[in-house]
């Protein structure tokens, strides 16, 4: 077999082909290795920030359960005030009815008191009349 010098540099270039992708595969796995490292940490991460937010989210949902626990039921309420609202009706006719009795005793005080006030008036009068008369008849008899 004859050898030939451009069979020899194509061997050398080939060789040096072949070591050079060797390289670039290295570098490339390098460089893959590198970037899968660096997604499995910003998924770690990610999946660390997310646990903590359900856990902030599964503690405001218990405490909303628990605020919730404390609050009055709608039928509760609605007894409640149904209850509140027929005092308050049964207070305000009794006020009412109060009301009206202590208007009623001020007007009969108040008319007891022009009655009297006019019977002052008369007694008075009479007391005058009567010193009139009086008057009139000790004159006439002297």
């Amino acid at each position: 077999m004859r050898k030939c010098p451009e069979c020899d540099h194509l061997h050398e270039l080939m060789n040096e082909y072949d070591h050079r992708g060797d390289l670039e595969h290295q570098a490339i796995r390098r460089e893959l290795s590198a970037a899968l490292t660096s997604i499995k940490e910003a998924v770690i991460k990610a999946e660390t920030a997310s646990d903590k937010r359900f856990e902030s989210i599964n503690e405001f949902r218990a405490q909303l359960g628990d605020q919730a626990a404390t609050f009055i039921s709608r039928n509760e309420y609605g007894a409640q005030h149904e209850a509140l609202a027929e005092k308050l009706s049964t207070d305000i006719a009794r006020t009412g009815a109060m009301i009206t009795e202590l208007t009623r005793r001020l007007d009969r005080i108040s008319g007891s008191s022009a009655g009297r006030n006019a019977m002052y008036g008369w007694i008075i009068a009479a007391v005058g009349a009567l010193a009139t008369v009086m008057t009139v008849v000790l004159i006439a008899t002297r």
